[in-house]
């Protein structure tokens, strides 16, 4: 997810939020990361928030609430959701859906800022 350019608008952004689960049938778990541009998207021990579900979880909210660094930006912020899993095989059971920016554009004469 990549925000880009609003006209005349600075954003703040205060939540970022995924729904996660693991269907996997035969156990195990698996997970998801956030991560964003502003920290150069680091590594695990930098994401903004993870979440880890098994297969007798299911579905649980990843809700991340937004610091300081994402208050009155100015330029784009990407943000990247990485997806784990146990079992060291492709095609298992983490599924991701509706992923939620929430935040604010504030009028500021002169910027540009778009969302795609």
């Amino acid at each position: 997810m990549v925000t880009a350019a609003v006209t005349n608008h600075l954003m703040t952004f205060t939540n970022v939020s995924a729904d996660v689960a693991y269907l996997y049938d035969s156990g195990g778990g698996g997970g998801a990361g956030v991560f964003s541009s502003i920290d150069g998207f680091g590594d695990e021990s930098n994401a903004l928030g993870t979440i880890w579900r098994t297969r007798t979880d299911g579905w649980g909210t990843l809700s991340i609430a937004l610091g300081p660094d994402f208050v009155k930006l100015t330029e784009p912020v990407e943000f990247r959701v990485y997806v784990h899993d146990d079992k060291g095989r492709s095609a298992h059971g983490v599924h991701i859906a509706n992923i939620r920016l929430q935040g604010r554009a504030y009028p500021y004469p002169g910027l540009v800022i778009t969302i795609l």
